[in-house]
């Protein structure tokens, strides 16, 4: 039972479809950084440790979510290397700029204006993720502020329906 749930785990984790919330990109800003939080440790090197030497590293041990994406990590390291899971972290900075868009210009278009509120969570979760991976991304912050705006001015709107029908002009 256990080893089915783990086995499931990893399939359900490691799917680049999920790659925006799974343990891999989790666990990747404690142990991409060194005990300091100062400087950048290479994936390749990141393929060659322990979780022991991780908990050693960060000083602290490591939750099982942790350790399950630290090895999914590991195992994307080395079957795919380590451009390709370079290159896939980067990406979630494209992404939250590109939902936080889509969010804010559904305020405007209505067909995708349904899915406004949705895709400016989204954008801010994905984007703060990629900003504690890459704090110099300007694209997640962008998302991120776009994320911001959009709730914003739904809630704005919100109040001001709320406020018409609550009190009739005429």
């Amino acid at each position: 039972m256990k080893l089915s749930f783990v086995v499931f785990a990893v399939l359900l984790f490691s799917s680049k479809a999920m790659s925006a919330t799974s343990p891999i990109l989790s666990i990747f800003p404690v142990v991409a950084t060194d005990k300091y939080n100062t400087a950048p440790i290479d994936l390749g090197i990141v393929s060659s440790l322990k979780i022991k030497e991780v908990q050693k590293l960060i000083g602290r041990k490591l939750t099982l979510k942790e350790k399950m994406g630290f090895t999914i990590l590991k195992q994307q390291v080395k079957k795919r290397g380590v451009a390709a899971v370079e290159k896939e972290i980067k990406d979630n900075g494209k992404t939250s700029f590109i939902l936080g868009l889509i969010g804010l210009a559904g305020l405007v278009v209505p067909l995708i204006g349904f899915f406004s509120l949705p895709l400016a969570i989204i954008a801010i979760a994905v984007g703060n993720k990629a900003k504690k991976l890459n704090p110099d991304d300007k694209k997640a912050k962008t998302g991120v502020i776009f994320g911001w705006i959009t709730i914003g001015l739904l809630v704005t709107i919100m109040a001001i329906v709320v406020l018409v029908i609550a009190f009739p002009v005429g």
